[in-house]
């Protein structure tokens, strides 16, 4: 139950993350330069937690034992960033929050369900689908209200 609190509380981080970085595209005149002050700025608040909390902060030879296809997080992220603060200030957080809760969970469906990217296999059921199917009708429901 924890987790699924924790991950809420990622989602609506996720919400005020698109907000700010959206409003930060304005003022910068790219989202891409709001994406470089966002990464930077995120830098920066890890090496001081990882700082407080372990002592130390990771070194390259631990990035470059693990597997390449585990060093693109980084890459999404920063796409994520940089269509995040693309999109939400005309989608509105509401539509973009659901649009971006539509992607995650019908590609996090393929990846549970073939056990992709070192996921613990869990099938689409039915109820799944229907959960997929209802996620993706509220995001048309609550565009069509813009």
């Amino acid at each position: 139950m924890i987790y699924t609190l924790l991950s809420v509380i990622a989602g609506a981080l996720i919400a005020v993350e698109a907000s700010t970085n959206g409003a930060l595209a304005k003022r910068t005149g790219h989202p891409i330069h709001a994406a470089i002050i966002a990464f930077v700025v995120g830098l920066v608040a890890l090496v001081v937690v990882s700082l407080l909390v372990t002592r130390t902060v990771p070194g390259p030879s631990k990035a470059l034992n693990a597997p390449a296809w585990t060093l693109l997080g980084g890459l999404y992220g920063a796409t994520f960033v940089c269509l995040a603060a693309l999109a939400a200030p005309h989608t509105g957080a509401l539509t973009f929050g659901l649009a971006l809760l539509a992607g995650q969970a019908l590609l996090g469906a393929v990846l549970d369900h073939f056990g992709l990217l070192e996921n613990t296999v869990r099938a689409i059921t039915p109820t799944r689908a229907i959960g997929m199917v209802l996620l993706v009708a509220g995001v048309f429901l609550v565009q069509r209200q813009s």
